[in-house]
C-alpha cells in the first residue's frame, strides 16, 4: 500500500476591518490571546488609509499583536502599496519582523478604487501598477543587500541601508491579493504567494493552477 503523506493545513483570521462592538483596545488583545491559545497561525488586518469605517493601520496593528503574544504570525490583508513610501515599509516591516523573531507576513496590493486615498497619500492612481512592482524590487533589495542604489521610474535611491534586516531565513514572503487576470500574472510573475478573499474552494484552486502556471513562465517558483 502506497504511503500516504499529510500537509498540515494552517488557520489563519482576517479581521476586515474592526469587528467588535466597542473601539476599545483590550477587545482586539482580548480576541488575539485567545487565538494563540487555541494555535490559530496568524491573524491579517485590512489596510485603508482615508475611510469613515474604523479601520487600524496595519503596521501599527501588527506591532501591537507582536509585542502582546510569543507565536501567533501576523499579516496585511493587503497592503496598499502604492500609497507607501518602499524605504519606509522596509524599515518599518524589518523592524517587526526583527522585534517578533520572524513572525511578520506582508501581502501587498494595488490598494482600493477610490481617487482620494490616492490623493491624500500624495500619488495617482493612475501609476500604481508600476509603482508597486517597483516599489517590490526595492523591498527585496534593501531586506537581502547594503548600499542599495536605485533610479527607477518613481523612486531613487543612492547607497541607502536598512538595518535591522529581516530574521526570516529566505525574507518575508510578498503575497499578493487580488483576483483578476492582471492580478493573477502579477502574483506569478512577481509573488511569493497568492491571498484571495470571498472566492469559493473551487474558485481557488482554479486560481492557484493558474498561478502556477503563469510563474512556471516566468521562472518564478511558488509553492
Amino acid at each position: 500500500m502506497a504511503e500516504i503523506s499529510y500537509e498540515k493545513v494552517r488557520i489563519g483570521i482576517a479581521l476586515g476591518g474592526w469587528p467588535f462592538p466597542e473601539p476599545e483596545p483590550q477587545l482586539l488583545w482580548n480576541y488575539t490571546e485567545r487565538m494563540e491559545s487555541l494555535d490559530v497561525d496568524s491573524i491579517w488586518f485590512t489596510d485603508r488609509i482615508v475611510s469613515p469605517t474604523f479601520t487600524l493601520e496595519t503596521v501599527v496593528a501588527m506591532s501591537f499583536i507582536a509585542s502582546r503574544t510569543t507565536k501567533l504570525k501576523f499579516g496585511t490583508s493587503v497592503i496598499a502599496l502604492p500609497l507607501r513610501n518602499p524605504t519606509i515599509l522596509a524599515k518599518e516591516l524589518a523592524t517587526i519582523d526583527f522585534l517578533s523573531g520572524g513572525r511578520c507576513l506582508p501581502a501587498v496590493g494595488l490598494g482600493t478604487e477610490d481617487e482620494i486615498e490616492y490623493e491624500a497619500c500624495g500619488t495617482e492612481k493612475r501609476i500604481r501598477v508600476s509603482r508597486t512592482e517597483e516599489a517590490v524590487h526595492l523591498l527585496r533589495r534593501l531586506w537581502s543587500e547594503d548600499n542599495v542604489t536605485h533610479k527607477g521610474k518613481h523612486f531613487t535611491l543612492t547607497n541607502v541601508t536598512v538595518q535591522p534586516k529581516p530574521v526570516q531565513k529566505n525574507l518575508p514572503p510578498i503575497w499578493f491579493g487580488g483576483r483578476s487576470e492582471p492580478a493573477l500574472r502579477r502574483t506569478a510573475k512577481i509573488g511569493d504567494g497568492w491571498l484571495v478573499s470571498q472566492v469559493t474552494p473551487e474558485e481557488a484552486g482554479v486560481g492557484v493552477q493558474k498561478i502556477k502556471s503563469m510563474a512556471s513562465e516566468f521562472g518564478n517558483h511558488i509553492e
